[in-house]
C-alpha cells in the first residue's frame, strides 16, 4: 500500500504513528514548563501582568518575554524619575536659604570661634 497522508501512515503503522505522538506529546510538555520556568526566573516585582500575559494568555518565548520586561522597566525607571522630578519642582527645595543666625557669619564673630572649634577637633582623628 502507498502511503499518502497521516491516516495511511496511521493505518498501516498505528504503533510507530501512537509512539512519535507520545515522544512529541513529551517533548513538546517539556519545552512549554521551561519556556514558563524560565519567564518566572526573570520575573521582577511588579512585572507579574505581563508575566501571567506572557505565560498563559499571550504566550511568547522567553527572550520576547525578557525584552517586554526591560521595556516595561524602562518605562517604570522613567515615570518614577519623573515623578521624583516633579515632587522635587513642587516642593520648593529651591527656594530654601541658608541664613544663619545673629552674630554668625562676619569676620571676627563666633563663626571663627565655632570653625576653630571644628578644626581643633579634627586634629585629633588625624592618623600619623
Amino acid at each position: 500500500m502507498e502511503i499518502k497522508n497521516a491516516a495511511d501512515l496511521r493505518r498501516e503503522y498505528p504503533e510507530l504513528v501512537n509512539q512519535v505522538e507520545q515522544e512529541a506529546a513529551k517533548n513538546a510538555i517539556q519545552a512549554e514548563r521551561q519556556r514558563i520556568r524560565d519567564i518566572e526566573e526573570m520575573s521582577l516585582p511588579g512585572s507579574e501582568e505581563i508575566a501571567n500575559k506572557a505565560k498563559f494568555t499571550e504566550p511568547v518565548s522567553a527572550a520576547e518575554y525578557a525584552k517586554a520586561a526591560m521595556k516595561h522597566v524602562k518605562t517604570q525607571g522613567m515615570a518614577y524619575l519623573q515623578m521624583a522630578d516633579e515632587d522635587a519642582k513642587n516642593s520648593g527645595i529651591g527656594q530654601v536659604k541658608n541664613q544663619l543666625p545673629d552674630g554668625i557669619g562676619m569676620a571676627g564673630t563666633s563663626e571663627d570661634e565655632f570653625m576653630n572649634a571644628i578644626k581643633d577637633t579634627g586634629g585629633q582623628y588625624r592618623k600619623g
